[in-house]
């Protein structure tokens, strides 16, 4: 992918409001929010506590060239202020790594506690017809089928600890998907990384005796590798898994890992929902793939680190739907021998666009041991 091309994406996006002036039908929406969130979080080194505040204005744009042929472009604003940028400005300062083949990530210091970041995480022109889609540009691809830990999520992994990123990081790729069959298709995908060879996988979804199943293959910066994942029932219970193996062929330390996860869940009458969850990382016995999962060591260490970087863990989710306005959730999870975190929330509906969250992280056990507060108010817009 050109750094021509993407630029002249980037244009055609931006344009949308000229094209779309005096058109009978609509063709560019626009929608997004704006939150504002307090947080209070305990400094893993000092012992102290550090209050911070952060606001974002996140807008989609899609524009709709033909019936068949659309743009997409999102775009975030950030601004971090308080304690953290103050103790920790390296923090912000990572913030403006851009993995893409063209930095559309911006960082920068306002003022002496203050900074700011800009970033384009969806950038992409869609063909869709018939029984195919074609998709070029910066995108989320999301393979995953469990609840928390996603390992055949490849593109795109995750970290749930970051609940606040709600549409989850892009990756430059060209994405190509058919329908073979009722609820049966192929993907192939190309992701393109700065420094890095691209990443190929291709997967295959189908739906056999009430699951569904998906098999996919491919090589990521170098590795092969291969998994499978599910999802259907047991009786009343939800039963999802992933399974991923991958072929280090260049480090005699760990030639082959695996990395899997197991889930069961049910709701219940009234507004009840459980689920426990399974996680195993095998590639984090590899030393140079373990440094890689912890290699920001001070977001690491003040938010707690990466739901990614343990070896084991077990979770337990219990949420509880109040009534239209109130929701109530908790997260207990248990890693690696060592380590509890607690993580229990209640979200408010204040109307139709506007939600407070109270939410809370604690990390016991595994030193250093912390805990965070966050009040987050958000605002949703659409024209």
């Amino acid at each position: 992918m050109s750094e021509v091309f993407i630029r002249v994406l980037l244009s055609l996006c931006l344009m949308g409001p000229l094209y779309c002036y005096g058109q009978v039908q609509r063709k560019w929406e626009i929608k997004g929010y704006i939150k504002g969130m307090m947080m209070s979080t305990q400094d893993p080194y000092h012992g102290d506590r550090l209050l911070s505040e952060f606001t974002q204005t996140r807008v989609r744009n899609d524009l709709n060239i033909t019936q068949h042929v659309s743009l997409r472009m999102d775009a975030r604003f950030s601004l971090y202020g308080g304690d953290l940028v103050e103790r920790y400005p390296i923090i912000y300062q990572t913030m403006d790594n851009d993995r893409g083949m063209v930095d559309l990530t911006f960082e920068n210091d306002i003022m002496e506690h203050y900074s700011t970041v800009f970033n384009v995480d969806r950038m992409l022109l869609d063909v869709d017809y018939n029984k195919w889609n074609l998709s070029i540009g910066r995108q989320r691809i999301n393979w995953g089928v469990n609840t928390l830990w996603n390992p055949n999520d490849v593109f795109n992994a995750y970290d749930f600890f970051d609940f606040d990123y709600e549409e989850r990081p892009g990756r430059d790729a060209f994405r190509f998907q058919c329908a073979t069959g009722d609820m049966a298709f192929v993907e192939f995908a190309t992701a393109y990384e700065e420094n890095h060879d691209p990443s190929t996988a291709i997967l295959y979804r189908f739906n056999r005796n009430g699951y569904d199943w998906q098999i996919l293959t491919g090589n990521a910066r170098g590795n092969w590798l291969g998994g499978i994942g599910w999802a259907g029932n047991i009786s009343d219970l939800g039963f999802k898994g992933e399974i991923r193996y991958s072929y280090f062929h260049d480090d005699p330390r760990l030639e082959y890992g695996m990395v899997a996860s197991l889930g069961v869940d049910r709701t219940f009458e009234p507004g009840w929902y459980i689920g426990l969850n399974s996680f195993y990382n095998g590639e984090m016995k590899n030393p140079l793939v373990k440094a890689a999962y912890s290699s920001d060591t001070y977001s690491s260490n003040l938010m707690g680190g990466s739901a990614l970087s343990y070896q084991r863990a077990l979770a337990l989710q219990l949420s509880k739907q109040f009534n239209i306005k109130w929701n109530s959730g908790l997260v207990l999870l248990y890693a690696d021998g060592e380590q509890w975190v607690v993580m229990p929330s209640l979200n408010y509906s204040l109307g139709e666009d506007l939600e407070a969250l109270l939410t809370g992280m604690g990390f016991y056990g595994k030193s250093p041991q912390q805990s965070n507060v966050f009040l987050r108010l958000k605002w949703s817009f659409s024209s």
